[in-house]
């Protein structure tokens, strides 16, 4: 188990925006939609339940607001397990954030709890690595714990996603056309 403490890559983005390998050309979905930074200030710890690391686990508390400062005591938990069966990635991820509404600014309730707007997203993260190629997909949703007074939206979205490399050439001086042609494509709905 090794622990990290500091600005570090969320558990819910890490594995998935690692094997997409194009986080220059575009973020994830999640971190898109504003739902889920891709780092955030916190402790986290990491490891593998297995000496063949097949199944890690991954568990994080930070203060919920990415590359911002802090501003409230509310923390965000982050909870995820990537299982590896040879080329297949699979990652299922959860987190939840505690928000409160600031009481000075609303004075018909005395109580923070009254105005709970607690938030839980669920993603699942899939995958398969080919010889030259990758396909992978992720899927979310967002539970709002809101008031039973208000009505909730819940943001849900998916993201389709696959890169690889040209087809091998051995005839001179194309020889190295291979590591140099690359391709990606993605489509995510939120």
């Amino acid at each position: 188990m090794d622990f990290f403490f500091g600005e570090v890559k969320t558990p819910t983005l890490e594995n998935s925006e690692d094997f997409w390998a194009y986080r220059s050309v575009e973020k994830s979905i999640l971190d898109i939609q504003g739902l889920t930074p891709s780092s955030d200030f916190g402790l986290e710890a990491k490891g593998f339940a297995d000496p063949g690391q097949h199944v890690g686990d991954s568990a994080m508390v930070g203060d919920g607001t990415g590359q911002k400062p802090d501003t409230d005591r509310f923390k965000k938990w982050y909870l995820s397990v990537p299982v590896r069966f040879g080329d297949l990635r699979v990652e299922p991820a959860l987190e939840y954030q505690s928000v409160r509404v600031d009481l000075a600014k609303v004075r018909a309730h005395r109580d923070s709890l009254g105005l709970n707007n607690d938030q839980a997203p669920y993603k699942v993260f899939a995958a398969y690595e080919l010889r030259r190629a990758a396909v992978g997909v992720e899927v979310y949703t967002r539970v709002n714990h809101k008031v039973p007074s208000t009505k909730a939206t819940e943001p849900r979205g998916i993201s389709v996603f696959a890169r690889g490399t040209g087809p091998a050439s051995v005839t001179p001086p194309y020889h190295d056309l291979q590591a140099r042609v690359t391709f990606y494509y993605r489509y995510s709905r939120p």
